[in-house]
Formats: structure tokens, C-alpha cells, sequence
């Protein structure tokens, strides 16, 4: 995870208006016997959900035509860059995350869509 003082970019309690489920994995078996993923559920809690178009999307994503979707919430310690969002029927990787704010109140979870 990365730091920030909270002086370049924030977000308000009152924007976090979406909900979004955090889901995080375990390995598992099928019924055959043989490995699979098995994903559940870590959190459900309201975001704030950032689409990033043109200059916003950072050029290896442009390049691969990549939907980067940003999501700030109050931070949650055990997310982290194994888990995934679950957004409006869509699920995203976690690529990054940024804390934010006064003693790291917010983070803002930077992902790609899933296709």
C-alpha cells in the first residue's frame, strides 16, 4: 500500500454513496478433487466510484484498452491487492491502493474491470 499526507486528494464521508462488495479468496477443491478458488465475501461498504477516462487512464491500461475504475472508501487494513471488488454485476482486480487523509482515513482502490 501507499501513503499520502492527504493533501492531494481526499473524499467526504457524504460521497460514499455506492455499495461494493471487497472479496477476498481462499484455495479450494472441486468435487473431483482437483484446485480451484474459492472467493467470499470480506465487506460490503459504500464507495465512492471513480469511472477514469482519456488522460485520466494511465498508458499501460490505454494500451490494453483496460476499464481502470477507482474506489474510495474508509479503510479497511485488510484489503489488499489479493482481493476483488464486486460492483454493480461487475468484478474488478485490485491493482493499487492509496491511503488518504488524517491518519489514513480514507483509501482510494485503484482496479481493472474484469471482462
Amino acid at each position: 500500500m501507499s501513503y499520502d499526507s492527504g493533501k492531494c486528494e481526499s473524499v467526504g464521508a457524504g460521497e460514499l454513496r455506492e455499495p461494493i462488495t471487497i472479496e477476498t479468496y481462499t484455495d479450494g477443491k472441486d468435487n473431483q478433487g482437483a484446485p480451484v478458488i474459492v472467493w467470499s465475501e470480506l465487506a460490503t461498504v459504500m464507495a465512492k466510484v471513480e469511472w477514469m477516462t482519456g488522460d485520466e487512464v494511465d498508458s499501460i491500461t490505454r494500451e490494453t484498452n483496460e476499464t481502470q475504475v477507482n474506489f474510495w472508501i474508509r479503510t479497511i487494513e485488510a484489503v489488499n491487492t489479493k482481493n476483488r471488488i464486486v460492483f454493480d454485476g461487475d468484478t474488478f482486480d485490485i491493482k493499487g491502493i492509496l491511503l488518504l487523509g488524517t491518519k489514513n482515513m480514507f483509501s482510494k482502490i485503484m482496479t481493472i474491470l474484469v471482462e
